[in-house]
């Protein structure tokens, strides 16, 4: 919710946000990690190397049993819970590890 805010506020496109929040809120609970936890997005950034709104997500989505749903490519070193990458499918991830294998052939081959 922030996020989409602050890109719609760069943009000069508050009219868009406030479209965005008429149509999402009525549909949406928010969750916030309870305050013993904030310790574990420290721990979480540090483990993981993310920055802190990606750590504070890591560890919402760990504490309440979530999926996170992102196109962030920092998300691609969480193996623990199951990230959902949007705009991949199967197919893109068969290929790029199709084409990664091919790439560790060459690099072997050499």
């Amino acid at each position: 919710m922030h996020s989409i805010g602050v890109i719609c506020f760069r943009y000069d496109k508050e009219e868009i946000f406030q479209k965005f929040l008429n149509d999402i809120l009525p549909h949406v609970d928010f969750l916030t990690l309870p305050m013993d936890q904030y310790s574990e997005v420290i721990e979480n950034k540090k483990k993981l190397k993310l920055d802190f709104d990606d750590a504070y997500q890591y560890t919402v989505a760990k504490y309440f049993d979530l999926k996170i749903v992102t196109m962030d490519k920092d998300f691609k070193k969480v193996k623990d819970i199951e990230v959902l990458f949007l705009g991949e499918n199967k197919e893109d991830e068969t290929e790029s590890s199709e084409n990664q294998e091919k790439k560790d052939q060459v690099d072997i081959e050499k």
